[in-house]
């Protein structure tokens, strides 16, 4: 679908008030903007990113590169208005790639990871007591993948955990980019996981993370500095808690969860360098808690707002449990979830 300004294209004599009028009585979910089948906008075609080979999804707006076979990894993602970088990047002119047995910070730990079926090692007796890797498993192995018409597919099955992880990529509403994650359960007991997203945006000092008024306190998972507290201790979320400080190689590097549930889908961060708002939306129902992940330069030298939206908090299935949150994917079930990645103006 082509889409347009409707107000630059009225006065531009492109469309008729005819049409916008009934653009409007449809109640498209984007404002402002309409849909008019003329062409197609999405472009899906093979590129390099770094020394190694991936593929392209690229709308109006955006500028995704995927990497499936390191994972199916978002490996960069380019506000093409001000040919500007959303992701933040590990400064390695070399791909490091995860693999089976790797140690997840010794490698390319940068832009957007699935974290499946967990975050930090752990055993839960599921699959003979398997350990869950660091991280998760899905990022570890290469992914299949197909291009038919406007959608790029890529998809793992597991052999140690029996599950199938499939991503559909496709143009989402206002030139975002959607990601379609399904987890099919082919294993013959109930599966104990956590499915969250390891979305690292580049940070810009006065960055701002967007929770949307997310009620209830933050949990410390880690605070290198004790800036706000210990592990695992309730405190009141704080502004200075959202914001990026000024890059410093020593700078403060937490991370926090916002544990209460919230069915409304969005999270965010405010950019000041290009005045944006960089969007995930997706079904609250299905990622009802949010970690935030603040790195001003301590870990790796690097500069991040990671924002990890998640079916459980506490970074690994059995950490969860043990508080209370328990997420399976019940023997044959799957679960699925869209999430979508966009630039909104700021308010």
């Amino acid at each position: 679908m082509v889409q347009y300004c409707w107000e630059k294209d009225v006065q531009a004599g492109m469309v008729s008030e005819t049409i916008i009028r009934a653009c409007k009585n449809k109640k498209l979910s984007c404002p402002n903007m309409y849909f008019w089948s003329v062409m197609k906008m999405i472009q899906i075609y093979g590129t390099a990113f770094k020394d190694v080979t991936g593929i392209c999804v690229e709308t109006e707006k955006l500028k995704a590169v995927f990497l499936p076979q390191y994972g199916a990894k978002l490996a960069s993602l380019i506000y093409k208005k001000d040919h500007y970088e959303i992701l933040a990047q590990d400064e390695s002119k070399a791909y490091l790639p995860q693999s089976k047995n790797s140690m997840y910070i010794e490698n390319e730990v940068s832009a957007v990871d699935d974290l499946f079926p967990t975050i930090d090692p752990c055993r839960t007796g599921f699959a003979d007591n398997a350990e869950y890797p660091c991280h998760g498993e899905t990022l570890r192995f290469p992914h299949s993948y197909t291009i038919e018409g406007d959608t790029l597919t890529m998809a793992f099955v597991s052999e140690t955990f029996g599950y199938k992880f499939i991503k559909h990529v496709k143009e989402g509403e206002c030139g975002g980019i959607t990601v379609a994650y399904s987890i099919t359960n082919l294993a013959e007991e109930d599966f104990p996981c956590i499915f969250g997203l390891h979305c690292m945006l580049t940070a810009e000092q006065g960055g701002k993370v967007l929770s949307f008024e997310r009620p209830g306190d933050a949990v410390i998972m880690f605070d290198e500095d004790g800036q706000f507290g210990k592990p695992l201790q309730n405190v009141q979320l704080s502004d200075k808690m959202l914001i990026s400080d000024a890059f410093d190689k020593n700078g403060n590097a937490y991370k926090y969860y916002l544990c209460k549930e919230k069915t409304v889908g969005k999270c965010g961060y405010y950019n000041p360098v290009i005045n944006k708002n960089i969007i995930l939306s997706y079904d609250g129902n299905a990622l009802p808690y949010l970690g935030v992940w603040m790195n001003n330069g301590k870990f790796k030298g690097m500069y991040n707002a990671a924002l990890e939206p998640c079916t459980a908090p506490y970074d690994s299935p059995a950490n969860a449990r043990e508080k209370g949150y328990n997420f399976i994917i019940g023997k044959g079930e799957t679960y699925s979830v869209d999430i979508t990645f966009n630039v909104e103006d700021s308010v």
